[in-house]
């Protein structure tokens, strides 16, 4: 079983994460029209945000991968 990177899996769970949400708006005939209403620090601290879920979802993963069984 070929194992896919930490870098790999956290982009789906990322991308999955947005596309369920983006469905969820579409279906509730929500608009996208507040994303043009953000100011630059608002954009900034989206973009932070998301850098450090993604970051965060990471080193779960590698945490996970390396993490040492338990003899019993």
């Amino acid at each position: 079983m070929r194992k896919m990177s930490e870098c790999v899996v956290s982009t789906y769970v990322q991308l999955t994460i947005t596309l369920v949400i983006a469905s969820m708006m579409l279906i509730q005939n929500s608009s996208f029209s507040f994303l043009a209403e953000f100011s630059m620090g608002a954009w900034l601290l989206l973009i932070a945000s998301a850098v450090v879920n993604i970051l965060g979802s990471m080193t779960k993963f590698i945490a996970i991968k390396n993490h040492k069984t338990s003899d019993l």
